[in-house]
């Protein structure tokens, strides 16, 4: 189990966050399917519950050079979203979608540039959807942004422009694969302080004392 302050996390509450993230990704598969022209597949194969800087250290370490997909949403359950992805899984991801080449990680021109932001979008956007319908909870996505630094970098950015948040992250990792390769990517939820709870009692689960 894993703790949250005073929170005790088990299998359930997990298994209700990988659920959710589970039918985001398919979503969000469903969507790049139809763009790419190409079937697309999105699992999420582990879901897990960690201080913000353990987590940083699973999804790749503070000083990976990453493409950071990020979103803020508000309403019923607040926080943060974001998306990292290495060089090679954006050369992957991009390269169907611009149909070529694509430049290295920090020389991205402006059409790659906004074909990150898009597939940002498309996959942010729907992770939330499928938690919003899960839960039951009003949930506002605001504009996605793209940030290309070291992981550390950006979530330090994140969290300074966010206010009061919890010290722990959900961290999903999520697996695409389609015809010819795939791309790996981990997806950090960092909740507002105390919203967590919200969300677990909303998905019907109770965190025990």
């Amino acid at each position: 189990m894993a703790r949250r302050d005073n929170l005790l996390l088990g299998s359930l509450e997990l298994d209700a966050l990988r659920e959710a993230g589970n039918i985001g990704a398919g979503r969000a598969a469903t969507v790049l399917s139809k763009i790419l022209a190409t079937r697309i597949e999105m699992t999420v194969p582990k879901a897990q519950i960690r201080e913000v800087w353990d987590a940083l250290e699973l999804a790749g370490g503070a000083e990976q050079l990453v493409a950071g997909l990020y979103l803020r949403f508000s309403g019923q359950w607040r926080g943060s979203l974001l998306l990292f992805y290495s060089q090679e899984a954006v050369a992957s991801l991009l390269g169907r979608m611009v149909g070529g080449q694509v430049s290295p990680l920090l020389e991205l021109n402006e059409l790659e540039r906004s074909a990150l932001e898009e597939l940002g979008n498309i996959l942010l956007a729907n992770f939330l959807a499928a938690l919003s319908e899960l839960s039951g909870l009003y949930i506002r996505p605001m504009v996605p942004t793209v940030a290309i630094d070291m992981a550390g970098a950006i979530i330090q950015e994140v969290m300074a422009a966010s206010g009061e948040q919890s010290d722990h992250a959900l961290l999903i990792t999520t697996e695409l694969v389609e015809a010819e390769g795939g791309a790996r990517g981990h997806l950090l939820i960092l909740p507002d302080a105390r919203q967590l709870e919200v969300l677990l009692e909303a998905l019907g689960v109770e965190a025990r004392e």
